[in-house]
């Protein structure tokens, strides 16, 4: 199901005893395009606490509603690894994580992908072996690669030949916790009018610069089908938009 950023982020999260906290943010990596975290603030019981959860633990999910649930104690949450909201997350960090849910990394020799280059679905409890993917690099070493959603929120987008708008949201699938989607503001040029491109259509993010670089022309992205985000995004409007940039839709692969 594909649902928004801005819909998840608030969420309260239910666990086996009692709330566990609220989604504040989701951290993707950039190269592929993938949500390895939420970020989840535990503040009603642990004041300034976020900690972050794989995306396989959670049960079940109604953005709509404002809610979700996993299958964890307040305890269990309480007690993972804590992340320190202005540093980068290493990846001895991410293993203490995974380790402490009891589940496999994402990367390395046993995080085999999907047909398409998605990952695995991942289900809570399972066991693998896992010296095999540790961390060659000193246990500090950061994880580059993943960045904050909320983060890349208001990012100029930069077309060939102008500046077109900024980054409004992101619009994700909730099962294999691909962003799909970009939404782009164009207020610049058409007040109120919304659209989006697919992460596989841009050129180049420079995140020195806050911006999104696109190998388009402005006029093209300002042509292509509106989004609406009161409405649920079906297959005809995405068959639709990817038609118009001449784009094999990542259903078919």
């Amino acid at each position: 199901m594909l649902s928004t950023f801005s819909d998840m982020q608030g969420a309260s999260l239910s666990g086996t005893d009692d709330s566990v906290g609220s989604l504040h943010d989701l951290l993707f990596d950039a190269p592929q395009w993938v949500v390895r975290y939420l970020v989840v603030d535990v503040g009603r019981w642990l004041p300034g606490r976020r900690v972050l959860l794989p995306p396989a633990v959670l049960e079940s999910a109604d953005w709509s509603a404002g809610m979700a649930s996993v299958p964890l104690s307040r305890k269990q949450v309480e007690d993972s690894p804590g992340v320190e909201s202005d540093r980068p997350v290493s990846r001895q960090k991410e293993v203490e994580l995974f380790e402490y849910y009891d589940m496999p990394f994402y990367w390395g020799p046993i995080a085999q992908p999907l047909a398409g280059g998605e990952p695995p679905p991942i289900p809570l409890g399972t066991t693998v072996p896992v010296d095999a993917a540790r961390p060659e690099s000193t246990p500090e070493t950061d994880s580059p690669n993943l960045r904050s959603c909320s983060e890349v929120i208001n990012y100029a987008i930069e077309a060939d030949d102008d500046s077109i708008g900024h980054v409004e949201d992101f619009v994700l699938d909730d099962h294999s916790w691909s962003i799909r989607y970009l939404v782009i503001d164009t207020r610049n040029w058409l007040p109120g009018r919304k659209v989006m491109v697919a992460p596989q259509w841009i050129e180049r993010i420079s995140w020195t610069e806050a911006a999104v670089h696109i190998a388009m022309t402005r006029q093209q992205i300002l042509d292509s089908p509106k989004f609406d985000p009161s409405r649920p995004i079906e297959r005809e409007y995405e068959q639709r938009l990817h038609e118009h940039y001449d784009r094999p839709g990542y259903w078919m692969m």
